[in-house]
C-alpha cells in the first residue's frame, strides 16, 4: 500500500508519455520510500519478466528523459567588450545572438510497474 506520497499513480500509462527510445526509469521503493534509478527499459523488462515489480510487489515508476532545447544566450559584459574590441570598424551585418543547447530532465507521471508495456519503449 502506498500512503503518504501525495500522488496517485496513473491507471492509463500509455497516454501519459511519448514513447521514446532514450527513455529511462526510476521507481519509488516500497520498503524505503526512496527513489531508485535511473534504469534502462531492458533492465525493467528483465526484472518484470523475472517476477519483480508485479502483483503485490508492484511499485510506482516513472520515465526519465533528457530533452535538449536551443536557447539564446546573452553575452557577459566582458565577452561583449571582447567581441567589440576584436570586431573591425567596418559596418558588417550584425551576427545573430549566440545560441546554445540546454539539456533538461523531463520526468513522466507516476504509474504502476505492472501496468506498463515495456516492450513499447524498446
Amino acid at each position: 500500500q502506498h500512503e503518504g506520497t501525495g500522488s496517485k499513480p496513473s491507471s492509463n500509462a500509455a497516454k501519459e508519455i511519448s514513447l521514446a527510445k532514450n527513455v529511462q526509469w526510476e521507481y519509488m521503493g516500497d520498503q524505503d520510500n526512496q527513489l531508485h534509478g535511473p534504469f534502462t527499459t531492458e533492465q525493467m523488462l528483465g526484472w518484470v519478466q523475472s517476477g519483480y515489480f508485479v502483483g503485490a510487489q508492484r511499485v510506482k515508476i516513472r520515465t526519465i528523459q533528457e530533452e535538449e532545447k536551443e536557447e539564446q544566450v546573452e553575452l557577459s559584459t566582458q565577452e561583449d567588450l571582447m567581441a567589440d574590441l576584436l570586431d573591425d570598424d567596418e559596418e558588417e551585418e550584425k551576427s545573430p545572438p549566440a545560441k546554445k543547447l540546454k539539456t533538461s530532465i523531463v520526468k513522466g507521471d507516476w504509474m504502476w510497474s505492472n501496468e506498463v508495456d515495456y516492450k513499447k519503449y524498446l
